[in-house]
């Protein structure tokens, strides 16, 4: 739960056949899926993360989304666990990226605002595809982790009348959204280990 107590979520106010918050929660999670907002996890998994040497567990976050006067739940983020504790969160956009790490990524919208023939614009991108394999290795004395990840994505919507389809305006998109998803995947993992000092990614498995 996003809100102080679980039992804010259980009192919300939906108008479906059953009435019932569990099974519009469940609902939810079904519609959602491919949108990314929330990183699927099955209770077996969860629990088997849970008392696991060297993984940190996570669960989507439910929060109640407050519309004029209609409280209902909401499924966006997710929680983060440090062995069996509840110690921070991601939001929607940073789960995406931690999906993309744990090659997870079921689809959902890539936006960024790159700045083009002087032109500051939004450009938002589909996910159509991802695939990503972690490897560690050892360098210089130290351990690192390569994260390989290839993206298929094209362009959803954009606010630029110039055209980005053709050389060299491609070009400079997939430039701009490679150097974009780094910083982003950069990003999370500074948070969850500096922040946090959580290891959800499932980093020290692959270190044989």
């Amino acid at each position: 739960s996003d809100e102080t107590t679980a039992k804010e979520l259980l009192h919300t106010k939906i108008e479906d056949a059953t009435n019932i918050i569990s099974y519009h929660i469940d609902d939810i999670l079904k519609e959602q899926a491919s949108t990314s907002k929330y990183y699927e996890v099955e209770v077996w998994k969860f629990i088997k993360d849970l008392y696991a040497e060297g993984v940190s567990p996570t669960a989507p976050l439910v929060r109640v989304n407050r519309q004029e006067e209609s409280l209902v739940p909401e499924v966006s983020g997710t929680a983060v666990f440090k062995d069996t504790k509840l110690v921070g969160k991601l939001d929607p956009v940073e789960t995406k990226y931690f999906s993309l790490i744990k090659d997870k990524l079921k689809g959902g919208l890539i936006l960024v605002e790159p700045t083009y023939k002087n032109v500051k614009n939004m450009v938002a991108f589909k996910v159509l595809g991802s695939k990503t394999k972690l490897e560690a290795k050892y360098v210089n004395q130290k351990i690192v982790i390569k994260i390989k990840t290839n993206m298929d994505l094209n362009i959803a919507e954009t606010g630029y009348k110039v055209n980005l389809i053709d050389d060299p305006g491609r070009s400079f998109l997939k430039t701009f959204a490679e150097q974009e998803v780094e910083d982003r995947i950069l990003e999370v993992i500074k948070k969850v280990q500096k922040k946090y000092h959580s290891d959800i990614f499932g980093f020290a498995p692959i270190i044989e």
